[in-house]
C-alpha cells in the first residue's frame, strides 16, 4: 500500500515517517530511503538511505516487501520524475510499499499521487487542503489549516478517516474517528 504524507514545516510529518521506517526495521523488513538531507532516520541492518534517486531505483528493484520512503517527494517527483513513478506504480509487484513524504500535495505530481492508498494530511494552506478534499472525495480534508502541530487527518481511499496524533516517542495514537464528509 503507498502512502502520502503531507504537510507544513515542522507539522510532524518527518516524525510519522519515521515511526514507520522504524516499525518496518523491527518487524525485520527492508527499508530504503531517499533523501537529499538524511536525518532523523533509522539506521542499522536493512537499512538504506541514499540522496542518489538511480542508486535508490536500482536497489529497490533487488530486493523485495521493502518501504520505500521518499522524503521531499515535491522535489524529487519535480526532478526524478520517471524513478518516482516507477515507486508508485510498479514497486507493488515486488511487494514494496512506498512512503511519500511532501510539503504540499501539489508539488507531487498527479499521478504519483493518485497511485497512494492512505493520505496523512498535517495542518497545510486551504488552497491546498481543497486539492486534497477533491481528490480523495473526502470534505473533511479541507478542515486541515486548522490541526495542531502533531495532529494529522489520517484518510483511505476505499474506508474511514479518522483524527490522529503523531508522538515523537511512540505510535500514532487515533484521538477520533470522522465521517469522510465532514467534521
Amino acid at each position: 500500500m503507498h502512502t502520502l504524507i503531507c504537510g507544513q514545516t515542522e507539522s510532524g510529518k518527518s516524525t510519522l515517517a519515521a515511526y514507520f521506517a522504524r516499525s518496518y526495521v523491527a518487524a525485520g523488513r527492508p527499508v530504503l530511503i531517499l533523501d537529499p538531507i538524511g536525518v532523523g532516520w533509522p539506521s542499522g541492518r536493512g537499512v538504506l538511505w541514499t540522496a542518489d534517486p538511480d542508486y535508490f531505483s536500482y536497489q529497490a528493484k533487488r530486493c523485495r516487501g521493502a518501504l520505500l520512503v521518499v522524503d521531499e517527494a515535491g522535489e524529487a517527483v519535480g526532478t526524478f520524475q520517471r524513478q518516482m513513478q516507477w515507486v508508485t506504480t510498479r514497486s507493488r509487484h515486488l511487494g514494496h510499499s512506498a512512503l511519500l513524504v511532501a510539503q504540499r500535495p501539489p508539488m507531487v505530481a498527479p499521478n504519483v499521487r493518485n497511485q497512494c492508498r492512505r493520505l496523512y494530511l498535517f495542518t497545510l494552506a486551504p488552497e491546498d487542503a481543497k486539492v486534497c478534499a477533491v481528490e480523495w472525495n473526502a470534505p473533511v480534508l479541507r478542515e486541515s489549516p486548522r490541526l495542531e502541530q502533531h495532529f494529522f487527518l489520517s484518510v483511505d481511499r476505499y474506508g474511514d478517516a479518522g483524527l490522529w496524533e503523531s508522538r515523537p516517542a511512540g505510535a500514532p495514537v487515533r484521538v477520533d474517528t470522522l465521517p469522510r464528509m465532514g467534521l
